[in-house]
């Protein structure tokens, strides 16, 4: 089956006619919410249709509804499998809600009843479950094609829940793909957020996390377990691009001064380089895990720092944990769980400021 893609960003019942003999019910809010920054398409062919979003900036595919006639399921699989292919994707993922307790999958149809079945049959894998945290981060499962050649554990989710807590959130999963007894552990909603919340407010600079006082954090909540060293291709403090001289800024700059020190107590090594990310790549294929600074604006059009957990390597491809999930404009976990992103643009994406610097955390088992 072979589909052609219309954009979708704009979709009324008009362009959703050609869905309508496919479907066994009437459209759930999935297919015609807005999704409007994440590239959706609507794919069609005379027999079958489905939606897609990609964040810009990505080489990830999510398929978020679909219908087709009757019997011609395996084939409208292969055929967007074909598609994602062809486009050059390295992920394909498929969101799936969940059925409700009373075996009912909310109001509306979003995938044909044997969709999961199929994609089993396909060769597609089924993803672990984020641990509940903000909203996107329950209600669906999620399926995936590997097209890339990262062979790969998959690491835990766990969505940021503010809008500050990015730093806290990528150290403490990367505690607990070390310790499961540690970290973000997935077994309590409330303990997670409060563990969240306490470790933000111990590393904070108010409210960014920088990255010394995330290595310095950081090496408190692993006590000498595993290694760790803090790359920052500039001199002196960070992430004040926005502050205004005065009291704020006298803080802030003192609370990394006292970082400074204590990872210099500590004994952590703290590099002032620029590092490429090929040879940051080196570190992860070795085993090593890196928080990582990124500027939003590649992904979401938004201008502001934003870490992630780079956690796997290919050939010119990372992936990431991303704990920012925009769940108003459609995104779930899945948009941010094993992320793919090429080398270029992670080259790109990696970095802050004007003039833009580097940094990162290498977290070494």
């Amino acid at each position: 089956m072979t589909f052609r893609a219309l954009d979708a960003v704009n979709l009324d019942a008009e362009a959703l006619a050609v869905a309508v003999p496919w479907l066994p019910g009437p459209f759930a809010d999935a297919w015609s919410r807005s999704r409007k920054h994440y590239q959706p398409r609507l794919l069609v062919s005379d027999r079958a249709v489905v939606l897609v979003t990609q964040r810009p900036a990505t080489v990830q595919l999510k398929v978020v509804a679909s219908a087709w006639a009757a019997g011609s399921g395996a084939e409208a699989v292969d055929g967007v499998v074909a598609f994602a292919r062809g486009e050059g994707m390295a992920r394909l993922v498929w969101e799936v809600p969940i059925p409700e307790p009373d075996g009912e999958r909310g109001a509306g149809s979003v995938h044909p009843h044997e969709l999961e079945s199929l994609l089993e049959a396909s060769g597609a894998t089924q993803l672990r479950m984020s641990y509940a945290s903000a909203p996107g981060s329950t209600g669906v499962r999620g399926w995936v094609h590997d097209f890339s050649d990262i062979g790969h554990e998959q690491l835990p989710y766990y969505a940021q829940t503010t809008d500050f807590t990015c730093g806290a959130v990528t150290a403490l999963l990367a505690v607990n793909q070390l310790d499961d007894s540690a970290g973000l552990q997935g077994r309590s909603r409330e303990l997670d957020r409060a563990n969240e919340l306490a470790f933000w407010r111990r590393a904070t600079n108010f409210p960014a996390v920088d990255p010394l006082g995330l290595l310095v954090e950081l090496h408190e909540e692993v006590r000498g377990r595993v290694g760790l060293e803090a790359w920052i291709s500039v001199e002196g403090p960070t992430l004040l691009e926005w502050v205004e001289p005065g009291f704020d800024r006298d803080t802030k700059v003192l609370l990394q001064e006292e970082s400074a020190r204590q990872a210099l107590d500590a004994g952590l090594s703290v590099h002032r380089e620029w590092v490429a990310i090929s040879e940051i790549a080196r570190e992860v294929r070795a085993g090593a895990m890196v928080i990582m600074l990124i500027d939003e604006r590649p992904m979401h059009d938004d201008p502001t720092p934003h870490w992630v957990l780079w956690h796997a390597v290919g050939d010119g491809l990372v992936l990431v944990q991303d704990p920012w999930i925009n769940a108003e404009e459609g995104e779930t976990w899945l948009d941010g769980h094993d992320l793919a992103i090429t080398f270029d643009e992670f080259e790109r994406m990696a970095r802050w400021g004007d003039p833009a610097y580097r940094a990162f955390v290498v977290i070494r088992p």
